[in-house]
């Protein structure tokens, strides 16, 4: 009794796996990878070792890898270009993909602090030009040098500096 109980368990428990995966399937076909990859790790936590859901999970992370790889090269020509928001949305979007994409996230972090740095220089501008020195120079020296915009940064704290010596001198 319990072999005939075991054996009708693996074949409903194989049925199960097979209607959850023609839906998986079906997504792939579409070339809908990234939905496809979040349904085969719900089927592959429940039976890791079923071959047609490795084996799709194998070539959905190839198709993801090759989407996020065009996805940073064109976010990278991008940024050169100078559009570093487009450059932003397609670098996210290919982290959405691959959470993991070391050059894609550097990339990311190098815009945001080039953003960032743009912003400080103008604020550091408006406090010269108000006549708060010591504030611009602070918010100056809080900008990285590797950041683009370090060369108006340094010609700014330049002049900053020589107006904080005059200051002080008199």
């Amino acid at each position: 009794k319990y072999a005939a109980f075991q054996k009708d368990a693996e074949k409903h428990f194989k049925a199960e796996l097979e209607k959850r995966f023609a839906p998986i399937e079906a997504e792939i076909k579409k070339k809908n990878y990234r939905g496809a990859q979040d349904r085969l790790s719900g089927l592959l936590a429940l039976a890791p070792d079923y071959a047609p859901a490795r084996s799709a999970a194998k070539r959905v992370a190839t198709e993801n890898a090759k989407a996020a790889q065009t996805l940073y090269t064109k976010a990278a020509a991008l940024a050169k270009k100078g559009d570093a928001e487009k450059a932003r949305v397609l670098l996210k979007d290919a982290l959405d993909i691959q959470p993991r994409y070391t050059e894609a996230a550097a990339l990311l972090r190098s815009l945001d602090a080039s953003r960032d740095a743009t912003k400080n220089v103008a604020k550091a501008q408006e406090e010269y030009r108000a006549g708060n020195f010591v504030v611009a120079y602070r918010i100056l020296r809080g900008i990285p040098r590797s950041s683009r915009a370090s060369t108006k940064a340094k010609a700014l704290l330049t002049e900053v500096r020589a107006r904080l010596v005059e200051h002080i001198s008199d």
